[in-house]
């Protein structure tokens, strides 16, 4: 008997192992820092969201196919982290929760259903 339990051990140790590291993936929050993949504005190539410096800014780029394309970059606004809650503020006065974890960020408008949006690791 105490042989198959020491056999099962690792097994355990592994499987709880995962199930902590998938809860600090999908659970952590951090600072809204980085790139994250945008498909639902990507009509002209690929779109990503850059968040740094307190900036944000939406940037795509141009489809290989097109002639005469550019990157371009619009201005989504300013965030910043007040009482604990990361704050997006657009040009326009709307203003969106952040919430940003290892694998994704959720952009919460006031009006709306919130979105989400995979990190990009390494170069977009």
């Amino acid at each position: 008997m105490s042989t198959a339990r020491s056999k099962l051990l690792p097994y355990v140790c592994g499987a709880a192992f995962a199930l902590l590291l998938s809860a600090l993936l999908f659970l952590l929050e951090i600072p809204p820092e980085g790139r994250f993949r945008v498909d639902s504005v990507a009509t002209e190539g690929p779109a990503y969201f850059e968040f740094k410096n307190g900036k944000a800014a939406l940037i795509t780029y141009p489809d290989k196919h097109a002639t005469g394309s550019r990157i371009r970059t619009n201005n989504l606004g300013s965030y910043t982290s007040r009482n604990g809650e990361w704050l997006l503020f657009s040009p326009t006065g709307q203003t969106n929760e952040l919430r940003a974890t290892l694998l994704y960020i959720q952009i919460s408008p006031t009006d709306e259903y919130p979105e989400r949006y995979r990190r990009i690791l390494g170069r977009p």
